[in-house]
């Protein structure tokens, strides 16, 4: 024997583990999961598929899973379907009994009358022309010929696959007679059979005869005296006694259930019968021919080996006769009941029909258990499906409920269909790799081979948990996920012009009338809006003519999505909407002749004493109700009034919100611009771009610019308790005259939560980005205030600010250039102050009988005319952590200047090349541990250069501040680095987010030393570009 290398070793080694490996993993039951299940799905809209895991065996066709293939529950109703039997194409035919008619399911489960009209008679005829007095057995040949024992008009009926029904033999009247057609006679049919040459067989039963007839309706005896009795001969000599079932095997061979005689008969091609097994008398013994015994023989089928299977009814056994003729117990103990096991472990309560797969499988119409039973090649029978409840049930295995199965039969793709006779269905048992119960909303579908669940749900349901099965030869693995179904939107269409029937039902019917599509729609529903413009129609009232034209409103309601964008020509999609190229403009303009001109201070609205006060009202809805995809232009709220506008018991001013109002509402506003509106009157109102009173809409992607108001707001007033969420927004150009907050007012309590967002170029007498006073307190993050005048933010009368992450820069005014806190707290962390000026006081920041928590922020660039270029202090004592202050500049505190008994505590901060960096007035700072150009007595305070990166380069290269490379950075060996306080352990984060590490900290703003790297200047006899030496071309 070759030894192996190491190498061929290892690589056997790895064959046999995969192998091994392998067989384990197919050896397990399937182990399955589902991700990405939603806890709500809507109806209208298709679900993003759900397909399964799974760490286990692989998934075969191992599950039974029971449908209702036709009758009650699935619109089609049956009576005692007592046989099935099925054609080449997969069509069910059935013996609907009691209702007299001979039934075809297709296989997608269409039932139709094949023949038959329902009253118990006799008639050929086609469909239901014709009539059936209790049709019983039945059996399809070759061509698709269904012929049906006709059990009480004594007739086999021949139907043919268009319906046409004719009497295939027989004359109706009781008695026996062979013949052609309707000379032959015939008394109680009951099992039927063809071969392969088409001849059928019938179980004549009273005549105790078994009866051939050709396909030429030559009606003969192929056995039977016609004598009750059990002797075996050649045709009419043969005897037998009740003759039930009937089954045909591949070489012609007649199998007989011989009810009354227990036994079991063979007759060959010649008419030659045998006993192949039974001695005759009631019994259960198992043995050879006629040492066997049976209890009412009922069921026969014969599998391709020549195996016959009797459903052995009122001994309650399955038994199997090989063609030698040796009975054996397949399954059954023989006493009435109900087990699964192996062999006569098992047991049956009177087994009616009987059915063999072609890997020998045996199927069983288990009549009083309510079951169909299956028993292997070896005996192991289990329950194939049904519950052992008598009920109706669809439903995998033992959760499906029969009442009386008798009749089975079997495709040629193993599906198992079953006659429920007591339930009046019939049934389709098909073995699958996945099921699901119960089964899925309407509209949704679950994929029996892969597990895939999709499709767009179409009617509502409560919160259900689905149990999903996978299968195997190992076994079965079960999950479970759980949803429900919601309403799904209605979507209604509007144009500027209406077209079609006008009723908004698509773009082709577009409605002409916004306002009228928000009215009909539901909670859920949307508003589909195209190009243009559109001006209310009526007032909240739903008056068209109001007495006061102007309160003519578009009024939002509670749960409605209005979209703008669409394009005004086509079938646009929700994908095709595009809002900047589609503007969608909602006008308080009624005559169209606004003139807007300017911005900021020198903005200018005219020609609008006939606009509407409001363009859009909100009372009392939630943030299910969108406004996405419009310009709100042109309203004027100009009259000091009340109580004209009312809503939901709500009333709304006339000097407030000429955009939009929002009363005790929660609106969802994106993708919005909201220009051009006024508000106010004599100093009173404001909010021209948008007024909310105890309101808290979330607001998105929006723009508030070149709007007006006389009093407080110009973009937006928040007042009484208001809390709005505005995220990616921008307020630009406003204008208040005489309150303040040309951005944005809060007011009485209002906290709104504002990120990502841009307040520049606003005008106002004080806070021009914005004015917060009467106890509000808004969160803001990320946000710039530019260019805003008088100062970016104005913040008084007890109101507490957060403010993290912004920048300040370029703002202007009489005091306070980035911020005036006034009787008020804040804490400030991770801000930028740079290019403020101020003809007054702080340049940067001014607090007056304020506090603040200000750390990690810069100052650099800022002035005041008269004192504190960075921050001024008026009776006021703030804390001012890791700060630096550089490049600021006033006559009085370069840095800082402090007046009026200001005691701040100034740690871990810089203040270098401010000129005189702390002046003091009546005021005694607490300075500690800090960089104080020119020295400054306090513990850990230095008197040294911090060494800058490039302090004339405060944001950097890349022009923004708070980043990597800005110039105010420390460099390496800088003695700022480790220089802090040991006892100040927060903030743990320096202003670009970057962590400090334990204490003692760096000082000032940014963590870590940094080596400056080289940077190029370029110089030439005459400047050019920007003149900064930064390239050949500056």
């Amino acid at each position: 024997m070759k030894k192996l290398n190491n190498f061929e070793a290892i690589l056997l080694l790895i064959v046999f583990s995969w192998c091994l490996g392998t067989q384990q993993l197919s050896a397990q039951a399937p182990v399955i999961s589902y991700t990405g299940v939603q806890p709500t799905y809507t109806t209208g809209q298709a679900i993003s598929s759900l397909t399964p895991t799974n760490t286990g065996g692989a998934p075969t066709a191992a599950i039974p899973f029971v449908s209702t293939l036709a009758g009650t529950g699935s619109a089609a109703i049956f009576q005692q379907p007592v046989d099935v039997a099925l054609d080449a194409s997969g069509n069910v035919y059935v013996s609907d009994q009691v209702n007299h008619r001979i039934r075809k399911i297709t296989p997608a489960g269409v039932v139709t009358t094949l023949a038959g009209s329902g009253v118990q008679g006799y008639a050929d005829g086609t469909g239901t022309a014709a009539q059936f007095g209790n049709p019983a057995g039945m059996a399809v040949d070759a061509a698709g010929n269904v012929y049906v024992g006709d059990l009480d008009n004594n007739r086999i009926r021949k139907i043919t696959p268009a319906g046409e029904v004719t009497t295939f033999a027989g004359s109706g009247t009781f008695g026996f007679a062979d013949g052609t057609g309707t000379a032959a006679q015939f008394s109680a049919i009951w099992g039927l059979a063809v071969d392969a040459s088409d001849n059928l067989y019938v179980a004549d039963f009273n005549n105790n005869r078994i009866r051939k007839i050709t396909p030429a309706g030559v009606v003969t005896t192929l056995a039977g005296s016609g004598t009750f009795g059990s002797a075996d001969g050649t045709g009419t000599a043969a005897q037998f006694g009740g003759p039930r079932g009937v089954a045909v095997d591949a070489a012609g061979n007649v199998y007989v259930a011989d009810y009354n005689n227990h036994r079991i008969r063979k007759i060959t091609p010649a008419g030659v019968v045998t006993t192949l097994a039974g001695s005759g008398t009631f019994g259960s013994a198992d043995g050879t021919g006629t040492a066997a015994q049976f209890g009412g023989p009922r069921g026969v089928a014969v599998d391709a080996a020549g195996n016959v299977y009797v459903a052995d009814y009122n001994n309650h056994r399955i038994r199997k006769i090989t063609p030698a003729g040796v009975v054996t117990t397949l399954a059954g103990s023989g006493t009435f009941g109900f087990a699964n096991g192996t062999g006569t472990a098992a047991q049956f309560w009177q087994p009616a029909g009987v059915a063999v797969d072609a890997s020998g499988n045996v199927y069983v119409g288990d009549s009083q258990n309510f079951r169909i039973r299956k028993i292997t090649p070896a005996g192991v029978v289990t329950t194939f499906a049904g519950s052992g409840v008598l009920g109706f049930a669809d439903g995998t295995g033992t959760a499906a409920q029969f009442n009386f199965p008798s009749g089975v039969d079997l495709d040629a793709a193993g599906n198992l269909y079953v006659a429920d006779a007591s339930n009046w269905r019939i049934r389709k048992i098909t073995p699958v790799p996945y099921t699901i119960s119960p089964a899925l909303p309407s509209g949704m579908s679950f994929n029996q081979t892969t597990g895939v669940i999709s499709g767009t749900p179409t009617v509502v349901t409560a919160t259900t948990t689905y149990t999903i099965t996978a299968g195997n030869a190992s076994g079965n693995g079960s999950t479970t996920i759980s949803f429900a179904t919601v309403s799904g939107p209605a979507t209604r269409y509007v144009k500027t012009t209406a077209s079609g029937t006008a009723d908004g039902s698509s773009w082709a019917n577009a409605s002409g009338d916004l306002q009228a599509m928000i009215n009909a729609s539901a909670p859920g529903d949307e508003v589909w809006v195209a190009a243009g413009t559109y001006t209310p129609t009526q007032d909240p009232f739903g008056n068209s003519s109001p007495a006061e034209p102007r309160s003519r409103i578009f009024f939002l309601k509670n749960g409605v999505k209005v979209y703008g964008g669409f394009p005004a020509t086509g079938t646009p999609v929700f994908a095709d909407r595009n809002i900047a190229a589609n503007p969608t403009i909602l006008s308080g303009d009624f005559n169209n002749n606004d003139v807007v001109t300017g911005s900021g201070s020198t903005l200018s609205i005219t020609g609008n004493a006939e606009n509407a006060y409001h363009v859009v009202i909100s009372v009392s809805d939630a943030a299910t109700t969108v406004l996405d995809g419009f310009t709100v232009r042109g309203g004027n709220a100009n009259v000091n009034s009340t109580a004209i506008v009312e809503l939901s018991g709500q009333t709304a001013r006339l000097d407030n919100g000429g955009g939009m109002y929002n009363k005790v509402s929660s609106p969802t506003i994106t993708n919005c611009t909201f220009s051009g509106n006024s508000a106010g009157t004599a100093g009173i109102g404001g909010g021209g771009g948008m007024f909310n009173e105890q309101s808290s809409p979330t607001i998105t992607n929006t723009t508030f610019s070149g709007n007006l108001a006389t009093s407080g707001g110009g973009g937006m007033l928040n007042q009484s308790s208001s809390s709005p969420t505005i995220t990616n927004c921008t307020f630009s150009g406003n204008l208040a005259t005489s309150q303040g907050g040309a951005g944005m007012y809060n007011s009485f309590s209002s906290n709104p939560t504002i990120t990502n967002t841009t307040f520049s170029g606003n005008s106002a007498g004080v806070g021009g980005g914005m004015r917060n006073d009467n106890l509000s307190s808004p969160t803001i993050t990320n946000c710039t205030f530019t260019g805003n005048d008088d100062g970016g933010i104005y913040h008084a009368s007890g109101s507490n600010i957060t403010i993290t992450n912004c920048t300040f820069t370029g703002n202007s005014g009489g005091n306070g250039g980035g911020i005036f806190n006034n009787t008020s707290s804040s804490d400030i962390t991770n801000c930028t102050f740079t290019g403020n000026n101020v003809t007054g006081i702080g340049g940067g920041m001014y607090f007056a009988n304020a506090f603040g928590n200000i750390a990690n922020c810069t100052f650099t660039g800022n002035s005041a005319s008269i004192g504190g270029g960075g921050i001024y202090n008026f009776g006021s004592s703030s804390v001012i952590t890791n700060c630096t202050f550089t490049g600021n500049s006033s006559p009085n505190g370069g840095g800082i200047r402090n007046e009026s008994s200001s005691n701040p505590s100034i740690r871990n901060s810089i203040l270098w090349g401010n000129g005189t960096e702390i002046s003091n007035s009546s005021s005694t700072p607490s300075v500690t541990y800090s960089i104080v150009q020119g020295g400054y007595t306090g513990t850990g305070n230095l008197n040294a250069d911090p060494l800058f990166v490039n302090a004339a380069d405060p944001d950097g290269v890349d022009n923004i501040h708070r980043t990597a490379d800005d110039g105010i950075r420390l460099q390496t060996g800088s003695p700022a680095i480790n220089a802090g306080d040991p006892a100040i352990t927060t903030p743990a984060t320096d202003i670009t987010g970057a962590t400090r590490g334990a204490a003692p900290f760096d000082l000032g703003a940014y963590e870590g030393g940094v080596t400056p790297v080289a940077v190029a200047r370029y110089v030439k006899p005459t400047a050019t570009g920007t003149g900064d030496g930064s390239s050949w071309a500056n």
